[in-house]
């Protein structure tokens, strides 16, 4: 199979029964954004206990049986004791059951929890797929970029958001691509628009130009600043998490 469509055929991705998790979401610039300090409402990501109770939750449905044998075996070894006293050795077997046991449950349970939080991420960078684009357009009309608040707000998001826009793993954009197929023929023009959002994402001219963008800001950046080029130190940290099509813009944009 070419590797550039590998994510085209990869298994269907499990996604969470409540969908809409805004209730969820830390926006604390939202008030800036309603009082038109900042032009761009998209400072906003999953809250941190939302996403431990997530961990929290599937530990617990996954695991329950591991749980329960672990209760069950270890009723039987202090009943032992107590009838065969000093005679009594714990068998072997009986623990590398329960180890079995406790790999097929944990092999499940963070199968559930990648998924969720690809999903998770994946919505998040829905409306920053160009964050590094827009950033670079605030760098080159601002006067002052060191006094702009806004302009540090969303170094500060593009950077945190870079590891998973600009180099997408096999999931992510697989599951990029399940998605779409599930809205594009959507009957609610809302879904159908987030669909193309989405493809926006997907698609790999997109991906150059906001490599493109990530490269030249890395570039001003270390001709204002000085030290490590922070594009190169991205790629070097984050490169082998991505797929072949990526990996060559990467090369293309790392040579200019």
């Amino acid at each position: 199979m070419n590797q550039k469509e590998k994510h085209m055929k990869y298994r269907k991705i499990a996604l969470p029964k409540k969908m809409n998790f805004d209730n969820h979401i830390d926006a604390p610039f939202s008030e800036a954004f309603k009082k038109g300090d900042f032009r761009n409402d998209i400072y906003f990501t999953v809250n941190p206990f939302f996403i431990a109770g997530v961990y929290i939750k599937y530990i617990l449905i996954y695991c329950w049986p591991a749980l329960l044998l672990s209760g069950v075996m270890f009723g039987i070894h202090l009943l032992s004791i107590a009838v065969l006293g000093d005679e009594y050795t714990a068998p072997t077997a009986g623990i590398q059951l329960l180890l079995i046991v406790y790999s097929i449950c944990l092999f499940f349970t963070w199968r559930r929890i990648s998924d969720h939080m690809a999903y998770y991420n994946i919505t998040m960078l829905v409306s920053k797929f160009d964050i590094n684009q827009k950033y670079l357009t605030k760098i080159y009309r601002s006067a002052n970029i060191e006094a702009d608040k806004e302009a540090a707000v969303m170094d500060h998001y593009r950077k945190k958001f870079n590891k998973l826009s600009l180099f997408p793993s096999m999931k992510e954009l697989a599951l990029e691509e399940q998605l779409y197929q599930k809205h594009s023929n959507s009957k609610h023009a809302s879904n159908r628009e987030f669909a193309e959002l989405r493809r926006s994402r997907l698609d790999l001219d997109s991906k150059r130009e906001e490599h493109l963008a990530a490269k030249e800001i890395a570039d001003w950046k270390q001709e204002q600043y000085g030290g490590k080029n922070e594009y190169d130190v991205m790629v070097a940290k984050y490169q082998w998490r991505t797929v072949p099509a990526i990996k060559e813009i990467i090369a293309e944009v790392s040579a200019t």
